[in-house]
């Protein structure tokens, strides 16, 4: 489904999780069964009175895998929640860590889940890296080679 199309989509079936303020989002085509699946089981997660203070900021690709972050807090929290630090491979990032352990664990098995399914069709993939990293599956690795050898000889790189 067209990017825009899955978001509207999802703000129809889940309205409080995209009402806020929010930065970007972006979930490639085939990851829109993770996010998918990962709306659906915060809904379930969340308590009723709770969903009013849950939304998605920012959904994204980073290094080749997904990044979504949502904000989650109640009147009265004065912590927005813990720094931590995340090493996926070699890459090391920060965030805020969300005060709901159940939440944290569904958003961090979806993110994991994108490290093994190819942004372009859903189907497995594996994390490349040269200069620039994309979880890809063989056929879109392969064509996306193919664009850049292609580029290359364009620029006179080769």
């Amino acid at each position: 489904m067209e990017p825009t199309a899955f978001i509207e989509d999802l703000k129809a079936q889940y309205p409080y999780q995209f009402e806020g303020e929010h930065l970007y989002f972006d979930v490639p085509p085939g990851w829109q069964t993770i996010f998918r699946k990962l709306v659906a089981d915060i809904d379930a997660a969340l308590q009723p009175e709770d969903r009013q203070y849950f939304h998605w900021v920012q959904l994204k690709e980073k290094f080749g895998t997904a990044r979504f972050y949502c904000r989650f807090e109640k009147p009265g929290d004065s912590d927005p929640g813990e720094w931590m630090m995340e090493m996926r491979g070699h890459i090391t990032s920060y965030r805020r860590k969300p005060h709901n352990e159940t939440i944290y664990a569904l958003i961090k098995d979806a993110e994991n889940a994108t490290m093994s399914v190819c942004l372009e069709c859903g189907e497995p993939g594996t994390l490349h890296q040269d200069g620039w990293w994309r979880t890809l599956c063989d056929k879109h690795e392969a064509e996306y080679q193919a664009r850049h050898r292609k580029q290359d000889k364009e620029d006179g790189d080769e």
